[in-house]
């Protein structure tokens, strides 16, 4: 992440909105939203309440002008987000190797969820390991 930061800020829009599927601990959000212009909010979605709770709580003290938003709910659960958009837009963000967990049936309704959350005009940043031998 850290070695990406000027290529992930220069793919999202200035003043976006941030949502995160299946937070966890957010350490790689810290890093991501370190680099973007002028984000305006966060969503954290996970199924953990207290680790949400704790996650939301070090990202609004250490971004005190970001706005957060914690949803907990399953990502793959059909969900509304609570706010109306951006003029910025929004970005969905999943990280890490969740992915490769994902069953077929699984990883297309997670990606049709971000596309209704994210609007056409969304992104999305979607991490994968790399292959192991």
């Amino acid at each position: 992440m850290r070695e990406r930061q000027s290529d992930i800020a220069d793919f999202v829009e200035s003043g976006t909105i941030l949502v995160e599927y299946g937070a966890g601990a957010g350490v790689k959000t810290e890093l991501v939203l370190a680099g973007l212009r002028n984000p305006q909010g966060y969503v954290p979605i996970d199924i953990a309440d207290a680790f949400l709770a704790e996650t939301s709580k070090r990202i609004a003290s250490r971004f005190p002008s970001l706005w957060v938003r914690p949803i907990e709910r399953d990502f793959l659960d059909v969900f509304e987000l609570p706010f109306e958009g951006s003029g910025g837009g929004r970005t969905g963000f999943f990280p890490g190797s969740t992915m490769g967990n994902l069953n077929t049936i699984e990883a297309k309704t997670l990606l049709r969820q971000m596309g209704r959350h994210l609007g056409d005009d969304g992104r999305a940043i979607i991490g994968v390991d790399l292959q192991k031998a």
